[in-house]
């Protein structure tokens, strides 16, 4: 797979939750225009399409108190947004305020606990409480998606088109 004749960078995910991710909103550096997001109708199968995970302020200042010294009691959270997905996270404590990248917050817990970074969530007496959608950095192919779409009987080019943007499929033949 190539675009303007460069080999792409084929990231994947194992559920999208029903919309892939711009590569832009989830990491730091260059914006590739093949990687942006599209709405996937495919994956609603996946064990992971919906989930639901509580999320204690204990369980956040533990895992925060791993990366960072001089963490306090935790007094808010505060989750942005772009294009439906977490990318940017503010932990205000009585120590003063940690912002970081929503993959970031997500890769500090265990895998199972927050499974992408399609969610919403709702404060509780204990905590947030999240509702979300997929599993994975939803940039790319979804696997889930992938597979549905290949038991409907879509070719592997129409799949891969689907999922990464304005692509092109080369042959290259080896001759010896």
């Amino acid at each position: 797979m190539t675009y303007h004749n460069k080999p792409i960078l084929a990231y994947f995910h194992s559920t999208c939750g029903g919309r892939t991710a711009d590569d832009k909103y989830v990491w730091q550096g260059e914006d590739l225009p093949y990687l942006s997001s599209v709405y996937c109708p495919y994956c609603k199968s996946s064990p992971n399409f919906n989930w639901q995970v509580e999320l204690t302020l204990d369980e956040v200042y533990e895992a925060l108190a791993k990366r960072h010294k001089g963490v306090g009691k935790i007094t808010a959270i505060t989750l942005g947004r772009e294009d439906s997905r977490v990318t940017v996270v503010k932990v205000e404590h009585t120590n003063g305020i940690i912002r970081m990248g929503g993959n970031d917050f997500r890769l500090m817990f265990d895998a199972n606990k927050i499974k992408s970074l399609y969610f919403e969530a709702k404060q509780t007496s204990n905590g947030l409480v999240l509702n979300g959608n997929g599993w994975g950095h939803g940039v790319g192919l979804c696997q889930w998606g992938a597979k549905e779409m290949a038991q409907q009987g879509k070719g592997f080019d129409e799949i891969l088109k689907f999922y990464y943007r304005n692509i092109r499929i080369m042959v290259y033949a080896v001759y010896k």
